[in-house]
């Protein structure tokens, strides 16, 4: 075998050996950002040259199922949400009064409201153990809510 031949093959066989090691490191870099909670989504080259639209709703679909499913909170209903939304804009305690006022219902009905966010855990009593009469938004939730 000739010395141009030789070096030809050397010269195949590093380059198929340095492919197959950025092939395997990049494997295990996946593998790891995988296990580190990531979401990795492959694309080829050729598709994203050729058919960027369809990588564009593949993107946006899965970031619907990663973010769309891990937020949802507790399922409200509109009074509450607007009770919420009150206490986030509120600095002083929430009062059924105040409540019933504020969304023209019953003081009995703003008092379950209340006490159904309270034991959510998105109100929390702001006076009295026994007979609470007043609530604040909890601290957890201000930032979402205020």
């Amino acid at each position: 075998m000739s010395r141009k031949k030789r070096c030809t093959i050397a010269v195949i066989f590093i380059i198929l050996f340095t492919i197959l090691a950025l092939e395997t490191n990049a494997t295990k870099t996946i593998s790891s950002t995988n296990i580190d909670g990531w979401k990795v989504l492959r694309f080829a080259y050729d598709d994203i040259k050729e058919k960027p639209r369809r990588c564009q709703q593949l993107i946006l679909q899965m970031m619907g199922s990663w973010f769309g499913e891990e937020h949802s909170g507790p399922a409200l209903t509109l009074e509450e949400r607007e009770i919420l939304r009150i206490a986030g804009q509120s600095n002083e305690p929430l009062l059924p009064k105040t409540i019933s006022q504020r969304l023209h219902i019953s003081r009995n009905h703003a008092g379950k409201l209340l006490r159904r966010l309270a034991h959510m855990e998105l109100l929390r009593p702001a006076s009295g153990t026994t007979c609470i009469r007043s609530y604040t938004l909890s601290g957890i939730h201000r930032g979402f809510y205020g």
